[in-house]
C-alpha cells in the first residue's frame, strides 16, 4: 500500500508513515475520553474528612484535597481513575479502579504493594500518638489487608465494605452482618444484621440498616444514650430514614455524628461545648438541603462538616480546622465541583487550531496534521484533545486524556510537561518575543510557563512560582499582555501581567463581566460570551459588540471576532474578516487574519486575507470534508495532485478515487485497501476529485468529490 502522508509542495515525497492505528487502538482512543467512573461507588466513597483536612472525589476519577498540608497529606494532584479517597490523620489514600492504592503525606503508611483492592478505610486518630493513623485494604476474596496497625485481621473473611475507627476495623459481610477486630467494647456487633453500611471513629461503631435505622456499639463517653434524660445525648433510636452519616472525634475523644436522611436534609447529635453552645447552629444542620454526603473534619480542637449536594456544591459548615486559615479553606472549598469537571473537553469536531503560517487539524484517526507550504505529522499529539497554537508563533499544545501537556516548544517544554491534572492548554505571547503556555487544571488551578525566566502574570495575589491559585475558575483565556478566568457563578476577572484590571482599554468594564459562560482569547483581547447571547471584550482592535445577540461561540483571532449565532449564521467585527455569507457553521476558529469555520455537513469555509503560507493552507484545506470516521483532502503542488483520505471505521473496504480535468475527463485513478492513504497523481491538468468508498461487500459507503483551488 503506498501511503505517503507528508508531502512538499515542490512535489517531493517526504517519508512513509505506517498504517492507521488498528481498531483496538481505536477503541482505546475513543474510551480514553469517557471519563472513569466505577459502579461501585457510593455517596460515601466521595467525601472523607482527616484530622485537618478535606478530600472529595468527582465522578471523573479525581481528588480533590484541601486544609493543613504539612505532611503533604494534600498533594492528591496527579490521581486519576479513582473510586474512592480515604482521609487518615496525617494522610491521605485513594484506590484507584485498578485495584492499587496510592497514599501522599504520612510517610508510615505504605500500600505500594496493594493489588486487587476493592474498598479502603483510614483509622486512627486517638490521640495517642502524634502519628497512629494506619490504612485498611479490602482485597477481592474477601481478606483484609492493613498498612500502620498490628490489629488482627486474619479471621476476617467474605468482606464486602470496611470501616476503620481509632483501634478498630469494621467488616460489612454478604450477609448483612458485621465483623470487626481491634478495640473490644467497639467491636461488639456479633448481633447485628440487615446492615448496608458501617462507619466507625475512635471507639465508637455504626451501622446502617437496610430500613433506615442504626444500631451501634461503643463505650459510653463515646456513644452518649445512657440516660434518656439528658437531651444532648445521642438518641440513635430516633433516627430513622438514614441515607448515609460519617463520624468524628470531638476534642473529647468523643463521638460526633451526622446522618443524611433520604430526604436530603441532615442530622447531628453534637451537643456539647466541644463544637458550640449549640450544635444545630454551629454546622448550620437545619440549613442544609439537598444533601447527598457528609463528611466530618476530625480536628482536636474544632469541627467542621463539608457536605455536597446532589448537583455537586460542596458546603463547608461549622468551625473550620483549627490550623487552617478560614479565608483560605472556604475559598479552596468554594471551588469544589464533586460532579463533573471544571473544564470539559467542548471542542468541536473536528480539533483545529490556526496559528500565523498553518493550520492544525486532528483527523479521524487522531494524527494530528499540520497544513501551510507543506502537509506534514505534528508527531506527539495523538493521544490529545483540544489543540491550541498561539497566533505570533506556531507554538501549539493540547491535553491528553491523563492531564498531561504536550507542546512542541522546546522552550516551555520541559516545565508544561511537567504539570499533571490539566484539562485545557492555550498557547500566547506575553510580549513579542515571549511566547507562554497556559493550563487550567481540573481543580480550577491555572499554570502558566514562559519563555521567560518568570511568569509576567498571574489570576492571584496568592502565586507560587508557576501555579496560579484562582480557586474553582472552571475556564480560562489569554491574549497578548490579557489574561482572564471564569468562575462558575459566571463572573470573570481580566489580568494584565501582575495587575488586576477594571479599566485597560476595555470595550466595557471588567466589573460589569457577569453571567459569563464561554471565555474566548485571540491575539491582543478577549472575549467574554454571556447567557444571554451578547458579547463583552477586553483589549485592543477588538471591534464594536452593540447589537450582538444569539452568540454561542466565538473566535478571536488577531485584530477581529467571528460569533457564531444559534441559527449557524455568523458576525464579524472586521470587514477585512467577511462570514456575511457563511451558513450552516458548526464552530469558528481564529487565526492570524484568518478565520475558519467547520460547516455541519463536514466542510470548512474561510474568510480574510492571512499571511502566504496561512493562505496556502486555507487553499489546502478549502475542500476538505470530514466525517465522524472519513477525512477526504485535496493536497496540490506545483507538479502533482494528491487526494488524503484517512478514516477510523472498522471495517474493511476498498477506497477509489479519481482525477478529473477541466472538461470532465479522467486523467488519473487509484484504488487501495479502505485504511489510511494518499493517492499522487501527475497534475496532467486535473481540476476535480472524486473519492468513492465501498465496504467489502462492494456496497458503497461514501461517494465525495470537490474541486482543487486555482
Amino acid at each position: 500500500m503506498r501511503s505517503f502522508f507528508s508531502y512538499v509542495k515542490s512535489g517531493m515525497k517526504t517519508r512513509l508513515f505506517g498504517r492507521i492505528i488498528s481498531c483496538a487502538a481505536v477503541l482505546c482512543f475513543v474510551l480514553s475520553f469517557i471519563p472513569v467512573q466505577a459502579a461501585v461507588q457510593t455517596a460515601e466513597d466521595m467525601l472523607s474528612a482527616g484530622f485537618n483536612h478535606y478530600v472529595g472525589v468527582n465522578k471523573y476519577g479525581r481528588v480533590y484535597a484541601a486544609g493543613d498540608n504539612s505532611f503533604g497529606q494534600c498533594n492528591t494532584y496527579g490521581w486519576n481513575n479513582v473510586i474512592k479517597a480515604a482521609a487518615g490523620k496525617y494522610f491521605s489514600a485513594a484506590l484507584l479502579s485498578d485495584g492499587s492504592v496510592v497514599t501522599c503525606g504520612d510517610e508510615n503508611i505504605d500500600t505500594s504493594s496493594w493489588s486487587g483492592i476493592t474498598d479502603i478505610a483510614a483509622g486512627g486518630g486517638t490521640g495517642k500518638s502524634d502519628r497512629d493513623g494506619f490504612m485498611v485494604g479490602l482485597k477481592s476474596d474477601g481478606s483484609l489487608i492493613a498498612s500502620g496497625s498490628d490489629i488482627d485481621l486474619s479471621h476476617i473473611a467474605g468482606a464486602k465494605k470496611i470501616a476503620a475507627g481509632g483501634a478498630h476495623v469494621l467488616a460489612l459481610l454478604s450477609d448483612g452482618t458485621v465483623a470487626a477486630a481491634g478495640n473490644a467494647v467497639a467491636c461488639t456487633t456479633s448481633s447485628w444484621s440487615g446492615v448496608t453500611g458501617v462507619f466507625a471513629a475512635g471507639n465508637l461503631s455504626v451501622g446502617l440498616k437496610n430500613d433506615g435505622t442504626l444500631l451501634y456499639a461503643g463505650e459510653a463517653v463515646m456513644c452518649p444514650g445512657d440516660d434518656a434524660n439528658d437531651p444532648s445525648y445521642w438518641k440513635p433510636s430516633e433516627w430513622t430514614d438514614i441515607k448515609t452519616l460519617d463520624i468524628a472525634l470531638d476534642a473529647h475523644l468523643r463521638g460526633v455524628v451526622v446522618g443524611v436522611k433520604n430526604d436530603g436534609t441532615v442530622l447531628t447529635d453534637a451537643q456539647d461545648e466541644a463544637v458550640g453552645e449549640d450544635a444545630a447552629a454551629a454546622f448550620k444542620v437545619g440549613m442544609l438541603k439537598n444533601i447527598k454526603c457528609v463528611a466530618i473534619n476530625k480536628s482536636n480542637k474544632e469541627t467542621g462538616l463539608l457536605a455536597e449536594t446532589e448537583d455537586g456544591a460542596a458546603v463547608l459548615c461549622g468551625s473550620p480546622v483549627s490550623i487552617i486559615e478560614t479565608d483560605d479553606l472556604k475559598e479552596e472549598i468554594n471551588g469544589w465541583n464533586l460532579l463533573r469537571r471544571p473544564i470539559e473537553k467542548e471542542c468541536a469536531f473536528p480539533d483545529i487550531a490556526s496559528g500565523k503560517d498553518a493550520v492544525y487539524l486532528r483527523l479521524p484517526s487522531g494524527r494530528v496534521m499540520r497544513f501551510s507550504d507543506a502537509v506534514s505529522e505534528a508527531e506527539g499529539f495523538g493521544e490529545t484533545f483540544g489543540l491550541s497554537v498561539n497566533l505570533q508563533y506556531d507554538i501549539l499544545s493540547a491535553a491528553d486524556d491523563g492531564g498531561k501537556v504536550h507542546t512542541n516548544s522546546t522552550l516551555l517544554s520541559e516545565t508544561a510537561e511537567s504539570w499533571d491534572g490539566i484539562m485545557k492548554t492555550l498557547s500566547g505571547v506575553v510580549e513579542r518575543t515571549k511566547p507562554f503556555v497556559g493550563g487550567i487544571r481540573w481543580d480550577g488551578l491555572v499554570r502558566l510557563a514562559s519563555s521567560t525566566t518568570y511568569v509576567p502574570f498571574s489570576l492571584s495575589e496568592k502565586n507560587s512560582g508557576s501555579v496560579v491559585k484562582s480557586y474553582g475558575a472552571r475556564d480560562f483565556a489569554c491574549g497578548y499582555l490579557y489574561t482572564a478566568a471564569l468562575f462558575p457563578d459566571g463572573s470573570a476577572k481580566v489580568y494584565v501581567k501582575n495587575q488586576s484590571i477594571d479599566t485597560c482599554k476595555l470595550y466595557k468594564p471588567v466589573s460589569e463581566w457577569t453571567d459569563i459562560k464561554k471565555l474566548c482569547g485571540g491575539y491582543n483581547h478577549i472575549v467574554g460570551i454571556k447567557n444571554d447571547g451578547s458579547v463583552v471584550c477586553a483589549g485592543k482592535n477588538s471591534g464594536n459588540y452593540d447589537g450582538w445577540t444569539d452568540i454561542v461561540s466565538a473566535a478571536a483571532g488577531y485584530g477581529y471576532t467571528v460569533g457564531l449565532r444559534s441559527d449557524g449564521t455568523c458576525i464579524s467585527s472586521s470587514e477585512d474578516i467577511d462570514v456575511s455569507s457563511w451558513k450552516n457553521i458548526k464552530a469558528v476558529y481564529g487565526g492570524n487574519k484568518v478565520c475558519m469555520g467547520y460547516t455541519e455537513d463536514g466542510g470548512f469555509v474561510f474568510a480574510g486575507k492571512g499571511t502566504e503560507k496561512m493562505q496556502l493552507a486555507v487553499k489546502t484545506l478549502a475542500n476538505a470534508m470530514m466525517t465522524d470516521d472519513l477525512f477526504i483532502c485535496p493536497v496540490q503542488s506545483d507538479e502533482t495532485l494528491s487526494v488524503i483520505v484517512e478514516t477510523n471505521r472498522a471495517e474493511k473496504g476498498k477506497v477509489f478515487a479519481a482525477l478529473f480535468d477541466e472538461n470532465g475527463v479522467l486523467c488519473g485513478v487509484h484504488a487501495d485497501n479502505f485504511e489510511s492513504c494518499i493517492f499522487e497523481l501527475p497534475s496532467r491538468g486535473a481540476k476535480s476529485w472524486k473519492v468513492f468508498v465501498w465496504n467489502e461487500s462492494m456496497e458503497p459507503i461514501y461517494a465525495k468529490e470537490g474541486f482543487f483551488y486555482e
